[in-house]
C-alpha cells in the first residue's frame, strides 16, 4: 500500500502479505509517512483516475515490482523504497 502527495510523489509505502484487507493496512501505511506534517485530507479511490496522482502507474515501470520476484517482504520493501527514491529524484 502507498500514499502519494498531490503531485503523485510517494510519501509512504508499506508492505504486507496479500491476505489482509486494504482497510486494515491503511493505518499502518499512514504511520510510515516520511513527511513531518501529515495531510488533513485523504483521498482514496478517486485518486486512481486522476492525472496528477499517478504513483502506481510510475511504479509499474519497475519490473521487479510488477512481477514480485522477491520472496521475502523485506526484500520487496527494499525494492519499493528504491523505486520510490528514483521517482523522487526524477522530480527534483
Amino acid at each position: 500500500m502507498a500514499v502519494a502527495d498531490r503531485n503523485g510523489l510517494p510519501v509512504s509505502v508499506y508492505v504486507e502479505s496479500a491476505t489482509p484487507h486494504e482497510v486494515t493496512l491503511a493505518m499502518s501505511t499512514l504511520l510510515h509517512l516520511v513527511v513531518p506534517d501529515a495531510a488533513q485530507n485523504l483521498v482514496a479511490d478517486n485518486a486512481y483516475d486522476s492525472d496528477r496522482e499517478r504513483l502506481f502507474a510510475w511504479l509499474q515501470n519497475f519490473r521487479r515490482l510488477v512481477v514480485r520476484y522477491e520472496r521475502h517482504a523485506e526484500n520487496f520493501l527494499g525494492m519499493l523504497h528504491l523505486a520510490s527514491s528514483l521517482i523522487l529524484l526524477r522530480h527534483l
